[in-house]
């Protein structure tokens, strides 16, 4: 027995074949490369790799005679013929191949594709030297071998699987260039995925990587194409069947570093890099002289004693922050905060409240909040008073998004908004509207902010009651109408959404992505990490694809 199976790739097999003479004849030879027979060594071994490949070239030869491959050949050539033709009418066609070097940056001289009718469906392999790239694919469709239909015939089938083996070729000269301590930077968020990656056969996060730059490559061939349904697809499948859940930043680096004219390997470098702060960023350990404080607590109704779900909970200026939970629970971990630091209460309907970190001695906190008593000016409208219905803010949404996959870190008072601005209009709300590009939860229920606005920033609640929406799996567009709370807004105002619950699905992978939207620049990009913390316009933030309609008063 070969002590080789185990351990190689059939892409292994396939770069030594393409270097040798066709079998029965097939020799090793002399002026092979260590680095092209190594890999047949487990222990990645040249002498003994050498030994192996020319032992496996032996037995191939052996067999080729046993099986009388000949005669084989000349009864099913038609059949190779037919699976050559197909494929050839689809890849010798469109403008794909310059989209793939442009933005790989990288060419070769000569490709060379070969259809397998023996290798497992949906499969395919990679190889090249200097000159030449070369794929193995397998059948994309059903075969009929009696109309020679060879599975090959799919045009949107082959090109994705082309496109992604042709991918590894073409980033490759790229690849080699990364360092291997950007990889151990990185390596962490590898254990977020090493699971699903493994059921995948992806052992390693260097290989892992290299996946995720040849799957971004997919999605941006196809977005250089225009054929806008194919790149959804390609990012919904790779999200939620393969759970690649670091590819919209993968992609989003990738797109800005082409459009600015800046080398592939910069890209590699950059999203890495990028992936490295985003870990770091909700990763961080604690030191031995952090301070820490655990506090849970329920927050009630000082009237009622009812539970209050959903409040804000947090220290002022700190991106420190929870919200209750539907039963007024909470509980939260306070790190590395200051003698002088306050915990903050804060909810819609209900006087603020605050009580200093260092009063709190108690195993479980329990905070009553005063209703907060408001005389509001009624609001009569006549039907002869409502005109015209206004749109404001970002219709459009475009293909970039952000968000988490099966993460449970929701429910922090982490919000994103835009600004409204009322044009000189004074007008009562009816609809707000915001996209997600990806929902997999079974549903997931927002909070509605509006604010005034102060010093540029988010200040004070125009509302006197809470406003919620709730999403579905699978829905795109959430809008709800608010008509019957007659919120009238006569000034210019930060709206954002707030994500308060999930109800998380156990039959499938949870992702939650939110949609970029374009337009309407005058609307910014807002965020808040958490209940209390400062609200932030920088690259942190995003602009969100929101809309408000309204009836001009």
């Amino acid at each position: 027995m070969l002590p080789l199976i185990d351990h190689l790739w059939i892409s292994d097999f396939f770069s030594l074949l393409l270097k040798v003479d066709d079998f029965p004849k097939a020799r090793l030879p002399k002026d092979i490369s260590d680095a092209d027979i190594a890999g047949f060594s487990q222990n990645k071994n040249p002498q003994e790799g050498r030994e192996i490949a020319i032992h496996f070239l032996r037995q191939m030869n052996k067999f080729y005679k046993e099986i009388d491959f000949d005669s084989y050949w000349k009864e099913r050539s038609a059949f190779y013929q037919s699976a050559t033709d197909e494929i050839s009418g689809i890849l010798n066609s469109g403008d794909w191949l310059d989209m793939a070097e442009s933005f790989y940056q990288h060419s070769f001289a000569l490709y060379n594709v070969y259809p397998s009718l023996t290798l497992p469906p949906y499969m395919g392999f990679a190889t090249n030297d200097e000159k030449q790239a070369f794929a193995l694919l397998s059948a994309q469709t059903h075969q009929t071998l009696e109309n020679k239909e060879m599975g090959f015939a799919d045009t949107s089938k082959v090109m994705d699987i082309y496109i992604h083996e042709l991918g590894h070729s073409l980033l490759n000269p790229s690849f080699k260039q990364l360092s291997d301590e950007l990889f151990e930077q990185t390596a962490p968020a590898f254990t977020f995925i090493e699971e699903q990656m493994r059921e995948q056969n992806y052992l390693s996060w260097k290989g892992v990587v290299n996946e995720y730059f040849t799957r971004s490559g997919e999605i941006i061939i196809r977005k250089m194409l225009g054929d806008t349904e194919a790149e959804d697809k390609l990012m919904e499948f790779h999200l939620q069947q393969k759970h690649f859940i670091y590819l919209p930043l993968f992609v989003d680096v990738f797109w800005k570093n082409y459009q600015q004219g800046h080398s592939y390997l910069s890209g590699m470098k950059t999203s890495l890099n990028k992936l490295k702060d985003q870990y770091n960023k909700y990763n961080k350990t604690d030191s031995e002289d952090m301070s820490q404080l655990s506090i849970s607590g329920k927050v009630m109704d000082l009237k009622t004693e009812s539970a209050i779900p959903f409040v804000n909970i947090g220290i002022s200026g700190k991106n420190v922050g929870t919200i209750s939970r539907e039963d007024g629970s909470f509980d939260m971990i306070i790190k590395d905060y200051d003698s002088a630091d306050s915990l903050s209460f804060s909810m819609v309907g209900y006087q603020p409240f605050s009580i200093a970190i260092k009063a709190i001695n108690e195993d479980f906190l329990k905070v009553y909040l005063s209703e907060d008593i408001q005389i509001l000016k009624e609001v009569s409208i006549k039907a002869n008073e409502i005109n015209e219905e206004v749109v404001l803010g970002r219709k459009k949404k475009t293909k970039t998004t952000r968000g988490q996959s099966n993460s449970t870190s929701y429910g922090t008072g982490m919000a994103y908004g835009i600004r409204i601005n009322t044009e000189g209009l004074s007008y009562m709300l009816k609809e707000v509207n915001f996209h997600m590009r990806f929902n997999s939860t079974d549903s997931i229920l927002f909070r509605i902010n509006i604010q005034d606005i102060k010093n540029g920033l988010p200040d004070q609640t125009i509302l006197s009651k809470e406003l919620y929406m709730k999403s579905y799996k699978g829905q795109k567009w959430i809008s709800k109408d608010f008509s019957n709370e007659k919120i009238i807004i006569d000034q210019d105002v930060i709206i954002s959404y707030e994500v308060v619950k999930v109800w998380f699905s156990n039959k499938t992978y949870n992702n939650i992505f939110f949609t970029y939207g374009k337009g309407y620049e005058e609307g910014g990009q807002y965020m808040r990490e958490s209940s209390f913390s400062p609200w932030k316009t920088s690259s942190d933030a995003f602009p969100i694809a929101l809309y408000i309609t309204g009836r001009v008063l």
